[in-house]
């Protein structure tokens, strides 16, 4: 599952699934399958209020048969967190975690996110920090560390992290995305363009660097936001039609074509529907901006907790 994409992890389930199914006591499988079901929920394969209780279920078994599975009590912790939305109860659970296991890097990288989502950045950071140095090759870690940067309002240090990341893995839209918005705020919008163009080119938009083509400064940039979340709202649309898509991905895309009574009501359904991509959303991207003055997304914030 280390390179995180919806069918990579649907396959681990079966995985996992199969594993189960030839030995009922093999705790490192349900603590498997319990993270599978957690990656269907942020990488769209399934709805959070789907996935998570099969998830937590699943961790909570690993438990039942190995109460020192440092990784399954992460687990609980993560969907006491981001499912149930109690997150003062989750932090002592995260720390028993890595108590148990302080050289699993998932636990490290789960807590960082959690740590993230509360605004307590220099502590996220030692936690991503750990993620990386226990295991410096699997994408993820490094692109949640750059991510913990960038909500930290540190762009130089997210800008360099994410470069670090694609470095290792040129063919990740989403850190092309990350690494564009950093070198923006920083006025380089020149070589924010062309991430973007890499980012549209790997979603399979090849006419994206055509239209854009002679874009420069911070009005070119803002012109080509603009048409990359058109272009993305369409391949979510299409992609709805076919299965699973949370509202809070086209929440995104909404207020970034300045559309923010959609934005505002996808939210809202996301808050209902228990999407657990919504904790990103309302706590520290920077996308949402022109919405934090709104009493609506203030009082979104609070029933989440944050």
């Amino acid at each position: 599952m280390g390179r995180r994409s919806g069918e990579s992890i649907a396959r681990a389930r079966g995985l996992f699934t199969q594993a189960i199914e030839r030995d009922p006591v093999y705790a490192a499988a349900y603590a498997g399958l319990g993270y599978s079901y957690i990656g269907m929920a942020y990488y769209w394969v399934m709805p959070s209020r789907e996935a998570y209780p099969l998830a937590e279920a699943a961790a909570r078994r690993a438990l039942q048969i190995d109460s020192t599975l440092g990784f399954a009590q992460a687990l609980v912790a993560e969907a006491t967190a981001s499912f149930h939305r109690r997150w003062a109860a989750a932090e002592p659970l995260f720390r028993r975690a890595l108590e148990l296991d302080p050289n699993d890097p998932e636990p490290h990288q789960m807590f960082g996110v959690y740590l993230r989502t509360l605004g307590r950045f220099d502590e996220a950071e030692a936690e991503m920090r750990r993620a990386v140095e226990l295991d410096p090759l699997t994408r993820h870690f490094s692109y949640q560390l750059g991510r913990v940067l960038a909500c930290a309002g540190r762009p130089a240090d997210a800008a360099v992290q994410f470069a670090k990341q694609l470095a290792l893995d040129s063919i990740y839209p989403p850190a092309h995305y990350e690494l564009a918005k950093a070198l923006a705020s920083q006025g380089d919008y020149d070589s924010a363009l062309n991430e973007l163009t890499r980012g549209a080119r790997q979603w399979g938009d090849t006419t994206f660097g055509r239209l854009i083509r002679g874009s420069r400064g911070s009005a070119g940039y803002s012109a080509a936001r603009l048409l990359g979340a058109s272009r993305s709202l369409e391949r979510l649309r299409a992609r709805a039609e076919r299965g699973f898509v949370p509202p809070a991905a086209f929440a995104r895309e909404y207020i970034l074509l300045g559309q923010r009574e959609e934005s505002m009501a996808l939210l809202q359904r996301a808050f209902d529907e228990g999407d657990v991509n919504l904790a990103a959303a309302v706590s520290c991207e920077p996308e949402y901006a022109p919405l934090r003055a709104d009493p609506r997304f203030r009082d979104l914030r609070r029933r989440m907790g944050l």
